[in-house]
Parts: structure tokens; C-alpha cells; sequence
């Protein structure tokens, strides 16, 4: 990220949304062709890394950015949609996590939160405030469950981090990667229950997938999210 933002200063900037309980920066990368200036467009975001265990999920927005970045010169159609927007992409929400998700426990989920049990770990995706704690199916009051979602919403310095962002930065659409099931997710999590924009969520996800099958030919599927399994105070609500 940083070679990126130091090779192409006019169209990235590099920033730090904050840090995550191990001091480890969360970075964001903002690409557009006035990166220092707030204007007037469509504002997107590309997340990665909510849980440790997901390494694509912090390569995905990576390939996103680079690819945007390097062909912005010589592709039109890169260039007209850098051109006329601001895309944010922040890669790794969860550092300390995927830190030792690569040094110690391949599996790890969560954050390195020491709970008061002697257990570690905050589900960071279940840290969030829209419905957070509304039952113990979407997540876990437990601080030894994978889906442990914290004392209280937004305990974690990495979701204060992004909810702060967006608190600042009104965002037209997100996409926040995980790396199971081939399946494009959209809201509601909380409850099987169709979210007020659902036929343009139903008509995004298709779009996408047909995107991804005419590149990799890969098949992917395309639900509201409760459809697989509720939960609660995550990202996607």
C-alpha cells in the first residue's frame, strides 16, 4: 500500500483510519483523481479481513486497488471511473488477528482482545451496533465463542476505526470480503427479513456474479444473508 500511494501520488493517498488494540495501523487506501480533496461523487469501499483466518480476503481489495491504480493511464474505462468517483479500500480490518493467524493458530477468527476470562478475541463482525447483542443465534455472549461479539458495540478500536470513517465519508455502496461459500451475501443478517433496497441488492449481487462467471467462469451464488445464518451486530447491517 505504501509503494502504491508513493508511486501515484496524484490519483492515492494513504491514510491510517487508527489503530488496533496491538497498535497496528488500519490502513485505507483513497483513489481518485483529487485523493487529497473531498468532491462531490460516488463514494465506494472495498473491506478485507474482518476475521484473521480469511487471508484472500485482504488480497482481493489489495488486487482491486493495484489494478485501478496501474492500468488508470492507459485504460479509458479505469480512468473514467477514477475519474468520477472515490474508492476507499481498506484490506486488513483485523491486523493483530491475521498477525497471528500467520505466526501461531492458522485458524484464528478474532481480534487478541484478553478478555476477562482468560479467553482472547472479539468477533469483530459482531461488534458492530445496528441490532448488536439482539440474541445469542446471531452471536455469542461467551468470551471463549468464536462469535464472542464483545461487552458492548464498538468496544473494539478496529470497528471504532471504521464506523468512524463512515461517520465522515457517506458511502453509496460497500463491499466487505470474507472468503467462504462462493456466495454474494447482502442484508439483512439479523433476520430473515427483506431489507427496504432488497430488488436492488437481488439486482447488484446477480450483476456481479454474471461479472465473475464471464471472467473465471466460477459459479456464484447470491442470497440475503440471514438465508445461511443469522447474526447480529455485523458489518453488512
Amino acid at each position: 500500500m505504501k509503494q502504491l500511494a508513493a508511486g501515484y501520488p496524484s490519483i492515492v493517498r494513504l491514510s491510517s483510519l487508527g489503530q488496533s488494540l496491538e497498535k497496528r495501523n488500519i490502513y485505507a487506501l483513497k483513489i481518485s483523481d483529487h485523493p487529497g480533496q473531498r468532491e462531490n461523487e460516488p463514494k465506494v469501499a472495498f473491506l478485507g479481513c474482518h476475521h484473521a483466518r480469511e487471508w484472500i480476503s485482504v488480497e482481493v481489495p489489495l488486487e482491486i486497488a493495484s489494478y485501478l491504480i496501474r492500468n488508470y493511464e492507459n485504460d479509458e474505462r479505469v480512468k473514467a471511473i477514477v475519474n468520477s468517483s472515490e474508492i476507499w479500500i481498506i484490506p486488513l480490518v483485523n491486523p493483530d488477528g491475521l498477525d497471528y493467524s500467520i505466526l501461531n493458530y492458522r485458524l484464528w477468527r478474532k481480534n487478541r482482545r484478553l478478555n476477562d476470562n482468560g479467553s482472547f478475541g472479539v468477533d469483530l463482525n459482531r461488534n458492530y451496533s445496528f441490532y448488536w447483542g439482539a440474541d445469542d443465534l446471531g452471536s455469542s455472549p461467551l468470551p471463549s465463542s468464536e462469535t464472542y461479539r464483545g461487552e458492548q458495540p464498538f468496544s473494539e478500536p478496529e470497528t471504532s476505526a471504521i464506523r468512524d470513517l463512515f461517520l465522515n465519508v457517506n458511502f453509496s455502496a460497500v463491499i466487505s470480503y470474507h472468503s467462504f461459500s462462493q456466495t454474494i451475501l447482502y442484508p439483512w443478517s439479523y433476520a430473515d427479513l427483506p431489507a427496504g433496497q432488497e430488488l436492488l441488492f437481488q439486482q447488484l449481487a446477480s450483476e456481479l456474479a454474471s461479472l465473475i462467471s464471464q471472467v473465471n467462469g466460477r459459479i456464484y451464488q447470491t442470497a440475503r444473508s440471514s438465508s445461511a445464518y443469522l447474526t447480529n451486530g455485523d458489518f453488512i447491517d
